[in-house]
């Protein structure tokens, strides 16, 4: 068969009952855990887990993969869904609060992720990562809670809604971000600006085209489509079928832009689901303002359902003042509900699918990526349940913002009986806030795979190890457990408040009865709006409107049940007594009046009228003398007029003075209560006035403080550019030889790594088993060393000195600037070396060539007498040199936190690699793959000489003076500055494993013989040998003298050693 087909096979029977199984397992476990944890998408993770490579492995990774990527088609379409949900009016009327509580569930668990720099050393873009994961609420478990609890059209509702919709919004451009982060070699600006400014564009051009281009051509094609479209063309444009083939270009479209645009696709998403809600609100008013013309009861437009049985029915003719007869309005109506919007057209075409099959794919691809056998390992365990209390903590934080703090705290200071109306019950609409904002899902798992994937949560992103990263598993952990808890928790709340609910309904006389919920468990102001029929009630909970046109008693009740609703819930907010005293019979508009304030004068209206423009409520005879005075609204401060004005016809109810004000005690204690009140409100004014000094004054210090830094900044930014000047014309006027340009990081070239690779190879082989030669010292004969013979002073101020044992020479050198070749036969300097300016401070022999490095930054290669070479790569000063066991590279250290290594054969700097810190001493491992440097920050710092990479650092408590390989190639001996210890590391273990104490205070130099089993110190105190007995695994010293040595060096064989003080005097000690 051509290559071109792909062959029909029949799938076996084992494969459908594992598929089969693993679908039907995806959608029973869901509906399971759903109905009892509100969390069914864990189940289906796990069985993701179980199914997939994590587990039993029964799904092929071909169909896996296959799964994964309808998953994420199912993920597209469920932001798609939570876009099509926003409700823009209960959106807008609950802005502020929501933005407050979203913020916080973003912020908070943003910085407390920073803790997993000392719980897991994370770096800061791995804590970035993980909190960008656990800073999103699930909206599906947000919805359901919703759904489940009643809670759907309430403020509590919709500011938990909007808060997990706006935080989905900053996790959908977060896994944009965090996936550009992994991709990115290096950290870039733009990796992380790009998707932010594109998310902004987005964001801010869409409603901007929505309001000024799509809104009047909404209202164009709609009166077109009501006036002069024939009655066939008006059923066209409206068939579920079209509207669903527009949305899916929208869709797709949207997605399309996003990713060419940089930003997150699933946002766009979220954008376009947003628009089309947006598109059915317009046309939702347009067709409100057009049955409001031809007198259409809202009733009969309510549901599909309702629209369709009404179809038959319309209204008597002294019910249309429009004169529009009976048929005409039939029709109409019967053209205007026929208009699918976006919810009906999804649940329609997608729902099903998306439910049954999508939506369990992504999760369970989500399982795919968590190894389930790592997560309960200790170390993971306790670390991922500490990192999930920090994340509940962070996100309970949002119920802040709706604790009744002004009555709590009015109530503990006055001490009213009105303090038990604020018990534990006043707490369950923020504890049910901030346990649904605990609830993470889908967007955390999908920024948490993404950064695993990406390699952001591995210690190495290059690393191709199949085992996942510990910081995955704790994120893991944390989105698991919050996940699980969130719902739970909410659950047990509603629960409880409906039981108690439930043992109060028996008898309304309790005064706590239904006062639970309080302001929050009212209908929002969405429903609000949408209610009513010959009047639309809207507004906020705060500022409750009546608007429209004569209100007649108990028409709520009959025609509107969202409405029926509020006013039963008025009704049961007072008891029958208070009810009596205000109103007799109740009248539902009369409660809501009564609970509205004049904004001008305070009082509640006695003739109230509503503006047209704004729907806030006014008494007429003072909004009447505002507009004679200054012609604008209070409110708003827009013009209006006296004909905006409708007046609100409702029966005028008189609340009668209660009888117990009438009597002297009682007004004393009226009188009381207000003193109290006025004293509070003083106290709260000082309170903030003290406040508000502190701040002034703590910003005061800022701002000097600031001052300061910004000018102690600028004076060290001059004085850094003047030194950079220095350092670079002094760079330029040093004479050179070789090749001295400036070399950028990188690793060796590569006939240098070929001979590194070479060198090693060699020594490797041969280092290990290579006996002690016959003719090398024991320990018995270095008891016996004594001083022989003693040179003049040399070079005061000497701090090298380094032996070429073939010929019997020293390279000493001094702080007058000038390096001497020593014959410690004939006790003579044969030959001095010019540093060219700073004292010597280091010093080694390659072969016949001396190679020294000076404080000003030089290093210099002579031979014999002549100058070979010289370079000036340091800017600073050259602490140190080393020679490579092949003997064709030196290596320097200097001030500037870099090592620049040489190569002698062709006298050019090879590469130069730099560090986090000064550099003060090298050595070179014996195999000569690796090079050891100790800062001044107190670390040695192991570095590959081939990649410049740093293999391994060893943490010490002070700075570094001396280090020296052991010829093991084990260990390695280092000295730090004004220490009188040594400090043994064991290369393997990567861990210190003696500290050597010689007795003779403060350690200069130290130095390994060839075996391996001789340490040589030396310092001002003396010089002792340490030996180590591979025999006994022991520490012996053989040899303690008092000669004074700043720098300390073995002869040939160990047979003498030499040693150098700070007046520049060699003394040569050996046996007899």
């Amino acid at each position: 068969m051509s290559s071109s087909t792909l062959p029909y096979h029949e799938p076996g029977i084992v494969d459908i009952l594992i598929f089969s199984s693993f679908l039907l397992l995806l959608n029973v476990v869901n509906s399971i855990i759903d109905r009892y944890l509100f969390c069914g998408l864990i189940g289906q993770i796990l069985i993701g887990i179980a199914w997939g490579i994590p587990g039993a492995a029964w799904l092929s990774v071909p169909l896996q993969e296959t799964i994964m990527q309808l998953g994420y088609l199912g993920l597209l379409l469920l932001v798609f869904e939570g876009g099509l949900s926003t409700s823009w009016a209960a959106l807008k009327s609950n802005l502020l609060l929501s933005v407050a509580v979203a913020s916080t569930g973003i912020l908070m668990p943003m910085v407390l992720s920073f803790s997993l720099i000392g719980i897991a050393n994370a770096t800061p873009l791995q804590a970035l990562a993980a909190g960008a994961a656990l800073c999103s609420t699930s909206l599906g478990t947000t919805f359901t809670l919703l759904s489940s609890s009643g809670l759907v059209t309430s403020r509590l509702g919709v500011v938990l809604s909007s808060a997990a919709m706006l935080d989905d919004v900053v996790g959908l451009v977060m896994v944009q971000i965090i996936s550009n982060l992994g991709t990115s070699s290096s950290f870039r600006a733009v990796t992380v600006v790009r998707p932010i400014l594109v998310s902004t564009a987005f964001a801010t051009l869409v409603p901007a085209v929505c309001l000024f281009i799509c809104k009047p051509v909404i209202h164009s094609t709609s009166l077109l489509r009501q006036r002069s479209i024939p009655k066939w063309m008006q059923y066209a444009p409206n068939r579920s079928q079209r509207a669903f083939l527009v949305h899916v270009l929208l869709l797709i479209a949207s997605v399309a832009a996003a990713n060419y645009a940089g930003t997150s696709n699933l946002f766009t998403a979220y954008l376009a689901g947003a628009v089309i809600s947006w598109w059915d609100s317009e046309h939702a008013a347009t067709r409100q303002t057009h049955n409001d013309e031809l007198n259409i009861p809202v009733s009969a437009t309510a549901s599909v359902t309702d629209r369709r049985e009404s179809r038959s029915i319309s209204p008597a003719p002294a019910q249309s003042p429009t004169g529009i007869n009976e048929k005409k309005v039939t029709d109409e109506q019967h053209v205007i509900s026929e208009i699918p919007t976006g919810s009906k057209v999804y649940i329609e075409f997608f729902g099903s699918a998306v439910h049954r099959i999508l939506k369990p794919f992504f999760f369970a691809s989500i399982g795919f990526s968590i190894p389930i056998s790592k997560m309960f390992s200790g170390s993971i365990l306790w670390r991922g349940i500490l990192y999930s209390i920090l994340m509940m903590v962070g996100k309970f934080a949002c119920s802040l913002w709706i604790l009744p703090h002004r009555e709590w705290f009015l109530a503990l200071r006055t001490g009213k009986s009105s303090a038990k109306h604020l018990g534990i019950q006043d707490l369950y609409p923020s504890a049910i806030l901030g346990f649904a904002m605990v609830a993470r899902g889908e967007i955390g798992f999908l920024i948490s795979s993404i950064a695993e994937s990406e390699g952001i949560f591995s210690a190495d992103k290059d690393s191709q190890s199949s085992a996942a990263p510990e910081l995955f598993l704790i994120v893991s952990w944390a989105i698991v457990l919050c996940t699980i808890i969130g719902p739970v928790c909410v659950g047990l709340c509603v629960r409880q408040i409906q039981s108690k609910m439930a043992s109060q309904g028996t008898d309304r006389q309790d005064e706590d009865f239904d006062n639970t919920w309080g302001i929050w468990g009212m209908l929002s102001y969405a429903s609000l709006r949408s209610a009513g029929n010959s009047s639309r009630l809207c507004g906020r909970f705060d500022n409750a409107m009546v608007m429209g046109k004569e209100c007649s008693k108990g028409n709520y009740y009959n025609t509107s049940p969202a409405l029926s609703e509020f006013f039963h819930w008025l009704q049961r907010a007072f008891s029958s007594d208070a009810l009596r005293k205000y109103v007799t019979p109740i009248e539902p508009v009369s409660i809501v009046l009564r609970l509205i304030k004049h904004p001008v004068s305070g009082e509640a209206p006695q003739v109230p009228v509503a503006s047209r423009k704004s729907g806030t409520i006014y008494e007429k005879r003072l909004i009447e003398g505002y507009i004679s005075e200054n012609g604008t609204e209070p409110a708003t401060g827009e013009d209006l007029t006296v004909d905006d004005l409708i007046e609100l016809r409702t029966s005028r109810t008189v609340r009668p003075r209660p009888p117990t004000l009438t009597s002297i005690p009682s007004l004393l204690g009226v009188f009381q209560e207000e003193w109290d009140a006025l004293t509070l409100e003083t106290y709260t004014l000082k309170q903030n006035l003290a406040q508000t000094r502190q701040e002034l004054s703590t910003a005061l210090y800022q701002h000097d403080a600031a001052v300061r830094v910004i000018a102690r900044l600028t004076r060290e930014r001059d004085e850094a550019r003047e030194a950079l000047s220095k350092v670079s014309i002094g760079s330029r006027a040093a004479p050179t030889n070789g090749d001295a340009m400036q070399v950028d990081s990188s690793g060796l070239p590569e006939a240098l790594i070929a001979k590194v690779d070479e060198t090693k190879a060699m020594l490797e082989k041969t280092r290990r088993k290579r006996p002690i030669p016959e003719e090398w010292a024991t320990s018995e004969e270095i008891s016996t060393f004594k001083p022989q013979r003693t040179s003049e002073s040399l070079y005061p101020g000497g701090r090298i000195l380094a032996i070429n044992e073939k010929d019997d020479l020293a390279l000493v050198g001094g702080s007058d600037g000038i390096a001497g070749v020593y014959s410690m036969s004939d006790n003579r300097v044969l030959h001095a070396l010019k540093g060219g300016g700073g004292s010597i401070t280091s010093g080694v022999w390659a072969g016949p060539k001396a190679v020294i490095s000076t404080s000003a930054g030089r290093v210099k290669v002579f031979e014999r007498q002549e100058e070979a070479a010289s370079f000036s790569t340091h800017a600073g000063e050259a602490t140190a040199v080393a020679l490579h066991p092949s003997g064709d590279i030196i290596a320097s250290v200097g001030v500037d936190k870099s090592y620049v290594l040489y190569d002698l054969t062709t006298s050019a700097v090879a590469t130069q690699v730099y560090s986090n810190s000064a550099l003060v001493c090298v050595q070179f491992h014996p195999d000569g793959h690796l090079l050891a440097a100790g800062g001044e920050d107190g670390q040695i710092k192991l570095f590959d000489i081939k990649t410049g990479a740093q293999a391994a650092t060893f943490d010490l408590n002070a700075a570094l003076k001396a280090l020296y390989f052991s010829e093991n190639g084990i260990w390695l001996a280092a000295v730090t500055d004004s220490s009188t210890t040594i400090s043994i590391w064991d290369l393997r273990k990567m861990a210190e494993i003696k500290s050597l104490d010689t007795g003779s205070g403060r350690i200069d130099s130290i130095s390994w013989d060839y075996t391996g089993q001789f340490l040589l110190t030396g310092g001002p105190g003396g010089l002792t040998v340490q030996h180590y007995s591979k025999a006994s695994k022991a520490w012996s010293e053989p040899l303690k003298s008092a000669v004074p040595a700043v720098a300390v060096a073995w002869g040939k064989g160990a047979h003498n050693i030499a040693a150098l003080d700070e007046g520049g005097v060699v003394t040569v000690l050996g046996g007899p």
